[in-house]
């Protein structure tokens, strides 16, 4: 995993599969709107969450990125314990679901998070909080 300073904040990356994944420092997190989990993971509302990816010059990831690292895990891992392994050497811990950018056309309101334990997508209301993770 590699260190990068952004001024005077640690944030910690993670390169996979073409992808750089950041994972928001606490300060970033707190002062944007954010909390931080007792698994030490960044929770925000979706609105928040985009913004706090923007801090670092990334993006919320789409649920496209989001299920390639689920199903390289599984293809890889046939037991439970070993694909919950992989995903949290990839830097998917905490509640184990986490935002992506895409919104549900229907009901905009809502956007599309993959839940890591369970390996599936689901919709929810943007007003909840959920675990970010970034892309570059």
């Amino acid at each position: 995993m590699k260190k990068i300073l952004l001024t005077g904040i640690m944030l910690s990356t993670s390169v996979f599969a073409g992808s750089q994944w950041v994972t928001p420092s606490k300060s970033i997190c707190t002062k944007n709107n954010g909390t931080i989990s007792t698994y030490g993971v960044c929770q925000a509302k979706w609105n928040d969450a985009k913004e706090i990816c923007k801090l670092f010059d990334a993006r919320l990831p789409t649920l496209k990125e989001l299920q390639k690292e689920v199903d390289e895990c599984k293809s890889k891992n046939k037991e439970k314990d070993a694909y919950i392994a992989c995903y949290k050497k990839k830097g998917f811990t905490g509640s184990s679901s986490y935002w992506s950018a895409d919104t549900d056309k229907k009901y905009p309101k809502n956007s599309y998070g993959m839940n890591f334990y369970s390996a599936t997508s689901g919709g929810g209301s943007k007003d909840n909080t959920v675990d970010v993770r970034c892309v570059k």
